[in-house]
């Protein structure tokens, strides 16, 4: 009862933000604890046609209905051939990226220094949602500062952002990259903006744009 209780309590927020990549260690889970607790039941139900057609129902709709709408979700945005290579980037392993990005990370590898500190940031920061992490791990580059990961009621604020512009100094740090395609507006105080651009401001003043690739631009230090 606890279990069913947990799950029906998920599926509502299933319903408003499904993901697969969510959904897949749930039902994997729950695919484990189906099968022992079927295990667990009496035999003499097994013997019952109707029980064996309810169990039968149930598995294709919990079970195999989850995995049918991953494959057509997938199948939807052109999902690729995993026998194919979509990626020139060594830590890509062939896996299907996102060409701008694609293209930033190269550029970075290209363009600095192998283990050379880089920062990752957004197109403003006194509004922030998320930050593109996967350059860091892509261009094979450490970031530049501790908080390498910007959430928004933390990295808007001014003592942190006086503290990324800090080690963005202390490090010398020549290059920055800034992505505007992160610009969700969730329902929450993350859509309103702090009213904070210290390091919008020291980013303007002290690098300048080397290149872009769709919704990234790659910024280089000042000289």
């Amino acid at each position: 009862m606890a279990l069913t209780g947990t799950g029906l309590g998920l599926v509502v927020k299933a319903t408003s933000r499904y993901h697969e990549l969510h959904a897949l260690p749930t039902t994997i889970c729950a695919i484990i604890l189906a099968t022992a607790l079927l295990y667990w039941l009496p035999r003499r139900l097994w013997h019952s046609t109707p029980f064996r057609v309810a169990v039968a129902g149930l598995v294709l709709v919990f079970v195999g209905g989850p995995y049918v709408a991953h494959f057509a979700m997938l199948s939807a945005r052109g999902a690729a051939s995993p026998l194919g290579c979509y990626s020139s980037l060594p830590r890509a392993s062939c896996v299907p990226i996102g060409k701008d990005q694609e293209r930033a990370a190269e550029y970075l590898r290209t363009h600095s220094q192998g283990g050379e500190p880089i920062f990752v940031g957004t197109s403003r920061h006194d509004r922030i949602f998320a930050n593109d992490l996967l350059i860091y791990f892509l261009a094979e580059r450490p970031s530049a500062t501790r908080y390498a990961e910007l959430h928004p009621g933390l990295a808007t604020t001014l003592p942190v952002q006086q503290a990324i512009a800090e080690e963005l100094a202390a490090k010398n740090v020549q290059w920055v990259v800034l992505m505007k395609g992160f610009d969700a507006r969730e329902p929450n105080a993350s859509s309103t903006s702090s009213g904070v651009t210290f390091l919008d401001d020291y980013i303007r003043d002290h690098y300048q744009p080397e290149t872009t690739f769709g919704s990234y631009q790659v910024l280089r230090k000042r000289q």
